[in-house]
């Protein structure tokens, strides 16, 4: 799980330190010494080998977590989900992630927080006895997932709709309170 971490960090802080397109080809993080650089190439190229290493990465969970526990899948519920299951999964990765960015401001689990919870809920639901995750069939979930990274990236968002100015998502957020109204013709 360490390497998992690792690798969303590394991605994470690489998207953060670009200034430039031109820039993000250049620069490399190193993160508790895990190198990372991103990867260019065609869009075809690139899902593919995304879509690998997503069926690749719930292989791999699944051999770490046998090795280390073979009863746990057989703790589980068969079907439906464990939110006691969950949230430990959960809150093993946000303390990982912030050990390896300590000082960040907002944490980086926080930032990460829906990215961390969809990663936990399928490599749960991965592990099992019926109705399992396939991440196979629904490899185009690697691409969904890495959006949720996304999210933590501050933002700002210019729209012409109405309708969200006028509705937030979430009233809590400063941003969201710091939308300014369309600008009328």
């Amino acid at each position: 799980m360490d390497d998992v971490a690792e690798a969303y960090l590394a991605g994470w802080l690489l998207l953060m330190e670009a200034r430039s397109l031109e820039h993000l080809r250049e620069i490399v993080v190193a993160p508790s010494g895990a190198t990372g650089t991103y990867q260019f190439g065609s869009v075809s190229e690139v899902m593919a080998a995304e879509k690998r290493a997503w069926v690749d990465d719930f292989r791999g969970f699944k051999q770490e977590i046998l090795a280390a526990d073979p009863s746990l899948p057989s703790r589980l519920p068969e079907r439906g989900d464990s939110a006691e299951a969950l949230e430990t999964f959960v809150k093993l990765l946000q303390e990982r992630v912030d050990d390896l960015s300590p000082g960040s401001v907002p944490r980086a689990s926080l930032r990460l927080d829906a990215f961390l919870r969809v990663h936990a809920l399928l490599h749960l639901r991965f592990l099992r006895r019926k109705a399992q995750y396939n991440p196979e069939k629904d490899a185009n979930d690697a691409l969904d997932h890495h959006l949720l990274s996304c999210l933590a990236h501050p933002v700002a968002v210019c729209t012409s709709e109405k309708g969200l100015p006028a509705e937030p998502a979430n009233p809590r957020v400063a941003a969201d309170r710091a939308c300014a109204p369309p600008l009328k013709a």
